[in-house]
């Protein structure tokens, strides 16, 4: 009996080594197949490890991670919480359960685990920003300049949480404490364009647009696809030749003087049938318009000879190669979106991002010019929230590409007339999904249904000549 129970023992020792090294070996199969986005195999191939070893927890956090990586953050929780039962240390499994529960928008027990992980793995620039974060999901602001600056402290060299300072402190219009953090990141990575856009965005908020070109310029040398920069670069360009008695920033945003005073009024009453042709051929050129003379080549769509704001198909060749992704088709069908009248936004928004995929910086500045200029100068004749501050449009359609272009979804729409004049409204929700964002965005549809009363007024005088005749 004794010689046998000395076998077994020998055999247990034998076999123990034996799977631990089998499991390290399967593991490393099941990340590979993560690596390799083979997501349902390496769960089938977990769930199967499990049968066999249900005390790893290196399993059930693999498995947690395999679920997360499929957006299944439920279940990746589930795991993830198995794995902290095995190991109630186990720091990787207790960040991506809190990573777990953001994402399920439980900002709150995300926040008990960032907690718990500083407590666990010590003092982490990286978890006192995700920690602060979370906190100001909740609304606890009180709390989050403070963790903020912890990860600073911590390491005064991470250029995540000196980027983080600035732009908190800019958002607070701290500018001197925002500027003195952008030139921390910039002494230590001079390469990081990040900054740059930020302290572009800061003298943007100063007014000092010819500052801002130089920091543009400067940022357009190291990174020249960079979007946000060459946003910024147009936006400022476009401001520096506006008037500047003209516009005013409300809520950060540029409008044109109280909306609808005497200032907007001088606008639209100093166009003329010539301003189309006028301003056609200097948006041709790439040359970049000030914030009113935009509106102005907007508006001045109306004395077109084929202005039809009701019946404006889209171009065919540029939906086509959309679709198919064949930009370098695509663009070769650019100069075609200015014969529609009005604009198709949809249609000059495809050719932008067309240039920009092929990386033509040059054509993209140009076309993409057009559209933020002329997207913002309809956005600066008013607010949308009351029929005073309507947004003015000269297409129906135009009320969709600025709930587009503002993040906006319609779910409704109504027509009113007030005053002598037409608006529609549309209620709207952020694209996002929140509950409780909805509101009503009005446009002054005046001219295009003064287009549509004329023209059903010269299609019946065509009919009742046709009458005439007959009865001849």
């Amino acid at each position: 009996m004794k010689k046998y129970l000395i076998l077994l023992l020998l055999n247990l020792f034998i076999v123990a080594p034996s799977f631990c090294q089998n499991l390290e070996e399967e593991l490393d199969n099941a990340i590979t197949l993560m690596e390799n986005e083979k997501i349902d195999e390496a769960i089938v191939l977990l769930d199967s490890l499990i049968a066999i070893d249900s005390v790893s927890k290196q399993i059930y956090y693999l498995k947690g991670s395999s679920h997360y990586q499929k957006k299944q953050y439920a279940l990746s929780i589930q795991s993830y919480q198995k794995a902290l039962e095995l190991d109630p240390t186990y720091d990787r499994a207790i960040f991506n359960l809190a990573n777990g529960y953001e994402m399920c928008n439980k900002p709150d027990s995300a926040e008990v685990y960032f907690r718990k992980y500083l407590e666990v793995e010590g003092e982490s620039s990286y978890s006192y920003i995700r920690l602060a974060n979370t906190l100001s999901s909740q609304g606890k602001m009180d709390s989050v300049m403070y963790y903020y600056e912890r990860a600073y402290e911590v390491d005064t060299t991470y250029l995540y949480a000196i980027y983080t300072l600035a732009q908190e402190y800019f958002i607070m219009e701290d500018y001197v404490k925002s500027e003195a953090f952008i030139e921390k990141g910039k002494a230590l990575d001079e390469k990081k364009v990040d900054f740059y856009t930020l302290q572009g965005a800061l003298e943007s908020s100063r007014n000092n647009y010819n500052k801002v070109i130089e920091i543009c310029e400067k940022a357009l040398t190291i990174e020249p696809t960079n979007f946000e920069i060459n946003r910024l670069y147009i936006e400022s360009t476009m401001l520096l030749k506006t008037d500047p008695q003209k516009v005013c920033e409300i809520e950060y945003e540029t409008k044109f003087v109280d909306y609808g005073n005497t200032k907007l009024e001088e606008i639209l009453g100093s166009i003329s049938e010539k301003d189309y042709e006028k301003y056609l051929k200097r948006i041709k050129t790439g040359e970049i318009l000030s914030l009113e003379d935009y509106l102005r080549f907007y508006l001045s769509q109306i004395y077109h000879p084929n202005f039809s704001p009701y019946f404006n198909q889209d171009n065919e060749a540029i939906k086509q190669s959309w679709n198919e992704e064949n930009y370098e088709e695509l663009v070769k069908h650019s100069s075609e979106i200015f014969n529609n009248v009005p604009l198709k936004f949809p249609d000059l928004y495809k050719v932008c991002s067309a240039y920009y995929s092929l990386d033509d910086m040059e054509n993209f500045r140009k076309y993409y010019a057009i559209y933020y200029g002329v997207l913002e100068s309809i956005l600066a004749t008013g607010n949308g929230s009351e029929p005073e501050s309507a947004y003015i449009v000269v297409s129906a359609s135009d009320e969709y590409d600025i709930l587009y272009y503002t993040r906006l979804n319609s779910s409704g729409q109504s027509l009113v007339n007030e005053k002598g004049h037409s608006y529609d409204i549309l209620t709207t929700q952020y694209n996002d999904g929140e509950e409780g964002k909805e509101k009503k965005v009005y446009f002054n549809i005046d001219i295009p249904m003064k287009s549509l009363h004329s023209s059903f007024s010269a299609k019946a005088k065509k009919g009742k000549k046709k009458k005439k005749r007959k009865n001849k």
